[in-house]
């Protein structure tokens, strides 16, 4: 016996997403989401780039799952160029829509990475759901440090904009991406030592901006601290992901002596991916630790496709509480990615809590509630919405 739960209509909120845009397609695009990473590679002449992406993606199994899966979607051939046509001859408003109701995606946070609230805010009129916003840490740490001469300042600004982030705009998480800056490895670091590392930020300039580990690690500690009163969780990017990643301190065991300092430890904390590939450490944190949740976004680039793999959602179901397991997609760029992301994660989570009905440990209506918990549910407890 193998059963496997057909979530398509699950209620869904995509706690981890970003905006989309509205215009045509091209190929190109959608190569740059398969292959690569998403990035550009130096060691590629400029003139072969885009027919080595394409090499690459079309020989990718993900990319042929997804061209076949949206293609159904379509009603078209599952070729690039019959399903890209048939997208660009649709209505933009009807065919999203369409492809949220499709997977019943209700809500979406969306990530302003380095977006104004007022740009992300123009998105979110766009979007036929309901939207909310998560407040991207690193873009206004990268701001405040071309605009603020003294320490003094750019610690009175950062607690102002967060707060008016949570209060006048409405934001309900904050985000880091300190594992694509500094690492994981943040350490409790006192004023004193953040102020000495802002007096000397100039000395090590990196593609980010000023080093200033001690800073960026001070400000974030203070970040979450802050965010406990407001109710506010902090997404921490956790894992692997494109080439920038500080990859030697990317796993989330390195947050240990910061998530358990006392401090810090009320804050609500969402370790993003799962720390994919560190699925076991995060799913330690998620279980040793009152305030750590698990989300389980995924990607389409085929060295993310394991993270939402049938056998990583059945070890992350039977490791962790099934409270602290949270959907969100990573998804940007195009709207076929969120109802994607969407679709393939309930398709593998349809067989993974199948399997403990195979094995006796949930009823079907009751592995199907779990599946509204991890889609739905658990998300809108721990924003309060």
């Amino acid at each position: 016996m193998s059963t496997i739960l057909d979530l398509t209509h699950v209620p869904t909120l995509d706690l981890h997403c970003f905006a989309y845009e509205n215009h045509p397609l091209k190929p190109e695009h959608l190569y740059g989401l398969f292959a690569l990473g998403g990035i550009i590679v130096g060691s590629v002449p400029e003139d072969q780039l885009l027919p080595h992406k394409a090499r690459l993606a079309e020989s990718a199994v993900t990319y042929r799952t997804f061209i076949k899966t949206w293609a159904s979607f379509l009603g078209s051939e599952a070729t690039t160029e019959s399903t890209i046509a048939a997208r660009n001859a649709s209505d933009f408003g009807d065919y999203t829509r369409s492809l949220f109701e499709n997977v019943n995606l209700k809500t979406i946070i969306v990530d302003n990475a380095t977006n104004t609230m007022e740009q992300t805010d123009k998105f979110g009129r766009t979007f036929p759901g309901e939207y909310r916003k998560t407040f991207r840490l690193e873009t206004l740490v990268r701001d405040l440090l071309k605009t603020e001469k003294t320490f003094e300042k750019l610690v009175a600004k950062f607690d102002s904009t967060i707060e008016a982030a949570v209060k006048k705009h409405g934001c309900t998480s904050f985000k880091t991406v300190i594992a694509y800056r500094t690492g994981l490895d943040v350490g409790i670091v006192s004023e004193a030592d953040a102020k000495a590392d802002f007096a000397t930020r100039e000395s090590d300039v990196r593609w980010f901006g000023p080093y200033a580990k001690k800073l960026r690690d001070f400000l974030l500690r203070r970040a979450m601290i802050k965010s406990i009163p407001w109710g506010t969780p902090v997404l921490i990017h956790t894992g692997l992901g494109d080439t920038d990643i500080v990859a030697a301190k990317c796993n989330p065991a390195n947050l240990t002596d910061l998530l358990k300092d006392p401090e810090v430890m009320p804050a609500k904390i969402v370790l993003i991916h799962g720390g994919f590939p560190y699925t076991l450490e995060a799913g330690w944190l998620a279980n040793v630790l009152p305030n750590v949740y698990i989300e389980l976004s995924c990607g389409v680039v085929p060295y993310m496709e394991p993270a939402v793999g049938v056998r990583r959602y059945s070890d992350l179901l039977q490791w962790v509480p099934l409270t602290k397991l949270i959907f969100g997609s990573d998804a940007g760029d195009y709207p076929e990615f969120h109802w994607y992301y969407a679709r393939y994660a309930k398709q593998k989570m349809g067989a993974a809590l199948g399997e403990l009905v195979d094995n006796g440990i949930f009823t079907e209506a009751e592995a199907m509630q779990e599946a509204e918990n991890i889609f739905y549910n658990n998300a809108k407890a721990l924003l309060g919405i």
